[in-house]
């Protein structure tokens, strides 16, 4: 019997009694056995000495015998049924195998569960087969990734699950041992984390029995706080390795000039103004001439308002023409067509981004870009990378939205303003956020560590940006999302650009480093078969 099949010690005791009554009762029987048996023999031949004739069926003896057989094997396939019905057996397999550690069945399924989670979006948006309560059928074909095995069948979704959670899980466990090698560990802020965690939960479910329930329905048979905060800590600490080992790496200047020089498009923004004319719908009942007829006449009108373009300022003025009256103060007052520090992989389609980022491109050029039935005019302002260092700051935001009425936001601001007035350090700062999170009066309370241009709304950076801002500032920003009480935790150290490239470099090599780190033998992993069919 393999190990991950083996019976506990209670389970042995009982199986070891069944067969040793069994044994014990069998030799009782020998002597009276060898008795009846010469009774037999002389009951076989008749009153003249032959033989009797042989009757059909078994001796009652036989019958005992086979049944006493029998009764212990049913015994042990009873024993067998309840470990697999109760969960016993399947709870103690271990499905993988990494560096030497079994990997329990509970650690597996926290990770399979969790891939399976995110495919099973794919299910319910109907790019999947389903099962009958409407999940991913795990048995039916990958048809979405179409991949094969070695034998050229198509992989079930239940094989992609499996590869993808075995992949999660060697690298987890090998960035988890390697971060022990390094002496890097959980964080406080990590180790908070987990406390509130497992203290809400027992907050919420008061009965040993109800929290029993909770922890079994949502991870499993077998999960306890104890089991579960082991696999979500070697999960952190995983996470921590993948965040803090990256930062021993020493980039030169060179190399960051190199990067730089060889991939201007991915760090370089652009400023840039654009707006849209779409071809209208045509009637059900249009004829093939009349609906091209349209789209004749949509490109026309945009080639004719491109050419009347002559500058910024006469592109702004066409791109208003185009907004409906009761959008036009919300464009004015936002100047809707300016798109300021954008990169690359945030403008779309394609070939606007493609046109913006051509090398040859100067100030004040302008085109009409056709995607499908849309018609893109664009006018290209200028092209840079950011020079000035992104700052660190926190926020508290005490939200709105386009529901609240004046009155309401008033109140909003009235409340901002009373946080505000609460703040005059970092140390202030953080407990606000953490007591406002706690009672939901704050809709997001976090620091923003190296807030770039183009990454937040625009009054939020501007505070952000001002000149004169100076690390200990507070203040009120109003933006579309409600009142931000600000707090300026510290300049940058260099140029954002120069950040960002050593960033990427860093990313690179620790991706290469990560891949030979999962090709060494000594995380190379094997799987169980058997204990494979019981996953999920």
């Amino acid at each position: 019997m393999a190990d991950d099949q083996k019976l506990d010690a209670k389970q042995k005791k009982a199986v070891a009694k069944a067969l040793k009554t069994s044994t014990r009762n069998e030799l009782d029987k020998r002597d009276q056995q060898r008795l009846e048996r010469e009774k037999r023999l002389r009951q076989m031949r008749a009153k003249d000495g032959s033989k009797k004739k042989i009757k059909t069926g078994g001796s009652s003896t036989t019958k005992k015998v086979v049944g006493s057989v029998i009764g212990a094997l049913v015994l042990i396939i009873v024993l067998v049924w309840i470990l697999f019905s109760t969960g016993i057996a399947q709870r103690n397999m271990k499905p993988m195998t990494i560096n030497g550690e079994k990997i329990s069945m509970l650690e597996y399924n926290y990770y399979f569960n969790s891939v399976y989670s995110q495919y099973n979006t794919y299910a319910s948006l109907g790019y999947a087969a389903t099962d009958s309560n409407g999940s991913l059928d795990l048995e039916a074909e990958n048809q979405l990734f179409a991949t094969t095995d070695a034998n050229g069948n198509t992989e079930t979704w239940r094989d992609t699950i499996n590869e993808q959670t075995q992949e999660t899980l060697q690298q987890v466990v090998a960035y988890a041992a390697e971060a022990e090698k390094e002496g890097i560990t959980l964080t406080q802020e990590d180790q908070d984390s987990l406390d509130e965690y497992f203290a809400n939960i027992s907050a919420t479910y008061t009965s040993s029995l109800d929290l029993a329930n909770y922890y079994e329905t949502n991870y499993g048979a077998g999960a306890n706080e104890k089991t579960i905060r082991q696999i979500l800590e070697r999960n952190l600490l995983a996470n921590e390795y993948a965040t803090q080992y990256p930062e021993s790496y020493d980039i030169t200047d060179e190399e960051i000039q190199a990067e730089y020089e060889a991939n201007k498009d991915t760090y370089d923004y652009v400023n840039y103004r654009s707006f849209t004319i779409t071809t209208p719908t045509a009637e059900d009942d249009a004829t093939d001439e009349e609906t091209q007829q349209l789209e004749d006449d949509t490109a026309a009108e945009a080639q004719a308002i491109l050419d009347g373009i002559t500058d910024e300022e006469s592109f702004a003025s066409a791109a208003l023409d185009q907004v409906s009256e009761d959008e036009r103060q919300d464009y004015i007052d936002n100047d809707s067509s300016l798109h300021e520090y954008a990169k690359a992989s945030s403008i779309s389609p394609t070939d606007v981004e493609t046109w913006l980022f051509d090398s040859s491109r100067v100030s004040g050029d302008k085109t009409l870009i056709q995607s499908g039935s849309t018609y893109y005019l664009v006018y290209f302002i200028e092209r840079s990378r950011q020079e000035e260092p992104a700052p660190t700051v926190r926020h508290i935001l005490i939200s709105t939205s386009e529901s609240t009425t004046d009155a309401e936001k008033l109140e909003k601001k009235a409340e901002a303003e009373a946080i505000l007035a609460k703040i005059t350090s970092e140390d202030d700062m953080i407990a606000q956020s953490e007591e406002l999170l706690a009672s939901e009066e704050a809709a997001e309370a976090t620091e923003y560590t190296d807030v770039y241009r183009g990454e937040m709304v625009k009054s939020f950076e501007d505070w952000c940006y001002d000149p004169s801002r100076e690390p200990g500032d507070t203040g009120l920003v109003e933006s579309s999302y409600g009142y931000h009480v600000m707090y300026y935790v510290s300049d940058g150290d260099r140029p954002y650009w120069e950040d960002e490239v050593a960033s990427a470099l860093r990313s690179t090599k620790f991706s290469e480093d990560s891949e030979a780190l999962l090709d060494e033998a000594a995380y190379q992993y094997t799987t169980n078969a058997l204990a494979l069919r019981f996953v999920g």
